[in-house]
């Protein structure tokens, strides 16, 4: 806690920095006024609130080029955003609630040296903008994807009437999360040392965060807006009564609503302290990083990544690398494949639109899980038991959670 002298003087140091019509990053005058990203947004709405004329700084963004020699507009990220052309883009994305990710589209014209409007006069120009990003993007690191930045130049080049080729070898729709991912998970003890990783470094907040987030697997935008209203539940198994939690998330890119179970009774007693509440103050951007960095240090620390290692695409360590807050959406469908004796229809209403999709990217039934079928840990445990236990339903998994057996 700050003593109130130096918290009122860095308060007035934000304010003169915030007084500056300069385009600089969050961090780095965070970095100058020695305070968190917290608490620079924290701080700079007070300021706004009572003193509006003097915030200059309506969007504080610094995004480094990829090439230093590119010519204006495409040299750097101020000139960029006042083009005519990404002007417009922008406002139709907003109208459509749509993120335009404007830094992904700086980057690939400026790794081009490419202007916007000459981008979208042929396919070709585009393809060939898009390659040359990529092998700057990919010089120091072959294993990074390139998915969000193809994803924003798609939307980009059809805004502005260019048709893409299905299957395009270089502008394709698909995933890069496409591969051998089917089999990412964490078994339950892993996911409590995730969990006391994530509370030791950032705090109880994101350890909640974790937890319901490995039992639901809201989407990383679902799970910044969701205030959850959860109804508890329960039911009986061999004359016991055991809790559970229901609830739902609607999510934007399916345009539908899921129903969800909490079966944890960790994540069930969190989940009821944000009862109608959000989850996440931070910004969307800022809770992203620091999530992403946790898990990432936490999957280092209990072994799923190795330091120094690289990952090629289409393998395990790669995802958990890659896309660290990702792969928990498939640590948690394997977990709910295994408490359900592998029933991917049922798994598939609490989030993927069809089953297929949910065994071809999330959780793939495998020969080991043929074998296990009528292997349940609470009703018929097997002889020789696996660090993954297997369920022949969920009230059943539920029973073993709570330490019981038959």
């Amino acid at each position: 806690m700050l003593k109130h002298k130096v918290k009122r003087d860095k308060i007035k140091q934000l304010h003169a920095e915030l007084c500056v019509d300069a385009s600089r990053s969050v961090q780095d005058i965070c970095n100058k006024v020695g305070i968190s990203k917290s608490t620079f947004h924290a701080w700079k709405d007070q300021i706004r609130h009572y003193r509006p004329e003097d915030i200059k700084l309506e969007t504080l963004r610094n995004y480094p080029p990829l090439r230093t020699d590119s010519s204006p507009p495409v040299d750097i990220y101020g000139n960029f955003i006042n083009i005519p052309i990404i002007i417009n883009f922008e406002k139709e994305c907003k109208i459509n609630k749509k993120n335009p990710h404007l830094s992904h589209l700086f980057r690939i014209c400026n790794a081009a040296n490419m202007h916007p409007e000459k981008m979208v006069e042929t396919i070709s120009e585009a393809k060939t903008a898009f390659m040359d990003f990529d092998n700057l993007y990919h010089k120091t690191d072959s294993t990074l994807t390139n998915e969000r930045y193809r994803k924003v130049l798609r939307s980009f080049l059809q805004f502005n009437g260019i048709t893409i080729p299905n299957k395009d070898p270089v502008l394709h729709g698909g995933s890069d999360s496409q591969g051998d991912y089917a089999t990412v998970q964490l078994t339950p003890t892993e996911v409590e040392r995730v969990a006391s990783i994530v509370g030791r470094e950032e705090g109880e907040q994101f350890e909640d965060i974790f937890r319901i987030h490995h039992e639901a697997f809201p989407r990383p935008q679902t799970l910044h807006s969701w205030m959850p209203v959860v109804e508890v539940k329960h039911v009986d198994v061999d004359g016991k009564t055991y809790p559970f939690g229901q609830t739902s998330v609607y999510e934007k890119k399916q345009h539908k609503h899921y129903n969800k179970l909490i079966l944890h009774p960790k994540a069930l007693d969190i989940i009821t302290k944000y009862q109608g509440k959000r989850l996440i103050d931070a910004p969307f951007r800022e809770f992203i990083t620091d999530y992403s960095a946790v898990l990432k240090k936490a999957y280092y620390e209990i072994g799923k990544i190795i330091d120094g290692q690289k990952y090629p695409k289409g393998t395990e360590g790669w995802l958990w690398y890659n896309k660290p807050i990702y792969s928990i959406r498939h640590s948690a469908a394997v977990q709910w494949i295994n408490r359900t004796s592998f029933d991917v229809n049922l798994v598939a209403t609490m989030g993927w639109e069809k089953p297929d999709t949910l065994t071809k990217y999330y959780a793939r039934i495998s020969t080991s899980n043929i074998m296990e079928k009528g292997v349940c840990y609470y009703c018929a445990p097997p002889s020789v038991t696996s660090s993954q236990p297997v369920f022949c339903s969920a009230p059943h998994a539920l029973a073993w959670i709570y330490g019981a057996k038959r």
